[in-house]
């Protein structure tokens, strides 16, 4: 039998909280990046209770996660839990990923910079002095509406 040596000592800890959790493909997507990357992280999804983010967040800080998502319902609710956040995750309301910097935890919202990015590789133009229509309400539309005027859209 072949020894299993993908996770050992130094293997650095990443992953999502949420809740539900099973249908999340993020562990997938980022252990098989991990994996051919040749980097040594771990990626694990973890049901955190109703009531319990913040007792969560003081564990993963405890066990040194090297930093986690969040998705429902939790991204809000975690900004209390956390040390900083950057302007953006500030305007939006909303933390979908922390970064432990040196057992500081710092919020951010990645949400509106993929939509952005793709946005821009696709049409190849950003948002400067567009006028932009957002169809939808939710968080992630708040998050675009967001970054659509941090990027000076005229309307």
């Amino acid at each position: 039998m072949k020894a299993d040596i993908r996770v050992n000592g130094s293997t650095k800890l990443i992953g999502v909280i949420g809740n539900p959790i099973k249908h999340t493909v993020s562990p997938q997507l980022h252990n098989t990046l991990s994996s051919n990357l040749n980097h040594n992280f771990i990626y694990i999804p973890m049901l955190v209770n109703e009531g319990d983010v913040g007792a969560a967040v003081k564990g993963l800080r405890a066990l040194n996660f090297t930093g986690f998502n969040i998705t429902v319902p939790y991204k809000n609710e975690v900004i209390k839990h956390i040390d900083e956040i950057s302007e953006e995750a500030r305007l939006i309301g909303a933390v979908n990923t922390v970064k432990n910097d040196g057992g500081v935890l710092k919020g951010y919202n990645t949400d509106a910079a993929g939509f952005a990015a793709s946005f821009k590789e696709q049409l190849g133009m950003g948002f400067e002095g567009k006028r932009v229509a957002i169809l939808g309400a939710g968080g992630t539309a708040r998050a675009i509406a967001v970054k659509i005027a941090m990027e000076k859209a005229a309307k």
